[in-house]
């Protein structure tokens, strides 16, 4: 079961201190990326999944959250339970005019 969350949804969650991964690659994650959120990519994840938390929220997010909603699923298939798919992804995020941070460091939203 994959636990979605709308932007304002996840806003919340933002400002209550959870967790957000992102799982774009890291060409993606320079161009724009939601502040304060730690880069997994998807390609390095065989070797990473463990830095995810297993004992507290957290929410994954990639570009449109289709990425992100598998590795929730296959996540969830090995135990973890308290993970949330931003759906729409950072795309979906900025739509809603919520903080994002461009190239090397520009803000919008």
């Amino acid at each position: 079961m994959i636990n979605h969350l709308q932007p304002d949804e996840a806003r919340e969650k933002y400002d209550a201190g959870v967790v957000f991964i992102d799982v774009r690659e890291r060409y993606e994650h320079m161009q724009a990326r939601i502040p304060n959120t730690q880069l997994i990519p998807l390609s390095e994840m065989n070797a990473r999944w463990q830095e995810i938390p297993k004992d507290k929220p957290c929410v994954i997010y990639c570009q449109t959250g289709n990425r992100s909603a598998s590795l929730v699923m296959q996540l969830h298939q090995m135990g973890y339970e308290n993970l949330y798919n931003l759906y729409g992804g950072i795309v979906n995020w900025y739509r809603h005019q919520l903080p994002v941070e461009m190239g090397a460091g520009e803000k919008a939203g």
